[in-house]
């Protein structure tokens, strides 16, 4: 005889459990499950906007506290999707807005979000605590105005990389007087000056402040104010270290530093002055994150800071650190977990930059893809650019990676033979691009045919594909996985396949 558990017991079992995958996988297990953790599902990820709908998750979800949505592929950070290309928010918050009254966190990566948007967030939910806008564009000051001045309990607020139009910088003003709950500041990316006075109220009426990262207009002379007034800082990223050594400057920003007990992550450094570093050598033993892909220091500097941080588990920086640098790395950072080289100039090789790619040029050599696709069972997400010279690099990667759920492509040789190959691959994944490959219209038109759950876009931004020449290579190709069907917002330079035809938007 098969006993059940009592609904509340099964509901307070399920609250452990806090993988979104293993979440789908206890509400396939029976009709009762299913219903018992659709009801106690308090966040919801959504990898992919155009995936569903906003209607299918508040159904699906009605008790949600936390939503978290990608919209535009990852090159969009590249700006290899095209301007108008989607990612609105805009049904999402209004949707959200009448179904969860009670929501407590909107994460929104790469979407464009408007000020309404923000206004509508900062009144419809009474208890919201959590702003994240990674990556966004469309909203202004006026949004962040109204989100400082409604959000009563906010906790975290996160603007990185986000493009956002600077009306005034006296939107922070709008944080309540009263006002004591936020612990997460990020407003780095803000291209203009924001009131250092209400910043600086901000800051030391915050005791749970943990997270402060400052934009490039709050300059060196007072970072230690800051830096006084919130010691227990873990993230800090800095402002502006401008030019020229100031005696006084220095003295205080080191005694600042020096009482930063807690730190364990440092950004920033926007032209730095070189003989400002040693201020914050105070802090670096017990760093585990720095972020200097924003400093423009050089090697020898680099070297310097690099040495000083034993305990180094991540380091972003540009391609300044040169061989000597990353020598050092090797040698003083045993701990280190991930390491990203960014070049100075994207566009333009640095001819005084020493960087050499030995190791990596023989692997690729040597068969990366295939080893990749043997040995990488829980990679989730590849990006690859300018690299293989075949199809099998291509098929190497999908029929290896079982746990592959984003792969992004451009500039490669793959074509048409690996992509069709491994169709069934593509609908276990969340989403492929595909930019100056050599994917053809024909193999998009099969792999719609074959595939009928897949959206199969083409985006044709010049105008010049032939959709009835299936020999015609595709510029860009974007595939996801969908339960809404095609999407009703594209612009009018995406093609969409469908099993019996392509069609323009």
């Amino acid at each position: 005889m098969m006993y059940s558990l009592p609904e509340e017991v099964l509901e307070h079992i399920f609250s452990f459990i806090a993988s979104d995958k293993d979440r789908n996988a206890v509400s396939l297990v029976c009709k009762s499950w299913y219903e018992i953790e659709r009801w106690c599902r308090r966040k919801v990820f959504v990898g992919n906007c155009y995936a569903v709908s906003p209607g299918i998750m508040s159904r699906r979800f009605p008790e949600v506290r936390s939503v978290e949505l990608k919209g535009k592929p990852h090159f969009a950070d590249f700006n290899l999707v095209p301007e108008g290309w989607g990612g609105y928010a805009c049904s999402w918050i209004d949707e959200m807005s009448r179904a969860y009254p009670w929501l407590e966190e909107i994460r929104l990566k790469r979407m464009v979000v408007t000020d309404e948007s923000l206004e509508l967030i900062s009144t419809a939910f009474k208890n919201f605590k959590v702003l994240v806008l990674h990556s966004c564009e469309g909203f202004s000051t006026d949004g962040l105005s109204a989100i400082a001045a409604n959000c009563r309990n906010l906790r975290e607020l996160d603007l990185r990389e986000s493009d956002v139009m600077s009306l005034s910088g006296h939107w922070i003003s709008h944080f309540r007087e009263t006002s004591t709950s936020i612990e997460s500041l990020n407003i780095s990316c803000l291209g203009s000056e924001v009131s250092f006075s209400a910043l600086e109220r901000l800051v030391a009426r915050s005791p749970n402040l943990k997270t402060l990262r400052l934009n490039r207009a709050v300059p060196l002379g007072k970072l230690s104010t800051l830096l006084h007034h919130a010691p227990q800082l873990v993230e800090l990223g800095t402002g502006s270290y401008s030019s020229g050594i100031w005696s006084d400057v220095y003295s205080s920003l080191s005694r600042a530093f020096l009482g930063c007990k807690e730190l364990k992550g440092l950004s920033g450094f926007w032209d730095v002055d070189p003989s400002y570093l040693p201020a914050f050598y105070s802090v670096c033993s017990r760093l585990t994150t720095l972020n200097l892909s924003y400093a423009t220091v050089r090697s020898p500097d680099i070297t310097k800071v690099v040495s000083q941080c034993p305990n180094l588990q991540r380091l972003w920086v540009l391609d300044h650190i040169e061989d000597s640098g990353l020598n050092a790395l090797a040698l003083s950072c045993k701990n280190l977990q991930e390491l990203r080289v960014f070049p100075s100039d994207p566009f333009v090789a640095d001819p005084n930059v020493t960087l050499t790619e030995q190791g990596l040029v023989s692997v690729s050599q040597d068969r990366v893809f295939e080893y990749i696709g043997i040995h990488a069972k829980k990679l989730d997400m590849l990006s690859i650019a300018f690299a293989g010279d075949s199809d099998l690099g291509l098929h190497y990667v999908l029929s290896g990676c079982e746990s592959l759920k984003k792969l992004e492509i451009r500039d490669c040789p793959f074509g048409d033979t690996a992509l069709l190959a491994n169709v069934a691959k593509l609908a276990t994944m969340r989403s492929l691009w595909m930019s100056s490959c050599a994917v053809s219209i024909g193999a998009c038109k099969i792999l719609s045919q074959k595939m009928p759950m897949l959206n199969v876009e083409v985006i044709d931004e010049n105008g010049i594909l032939d959709s009835m020449l299936d020999r015609c290579l595709v510029d860009k190709l974007y595939v996801y996985r969908t339960v809404a069907g095609p999407r009703s917002d594209m612009p009018s330079y995406i093609w969409t396949m469908d099993r019996d035809s392509v069609k323009r938007i």
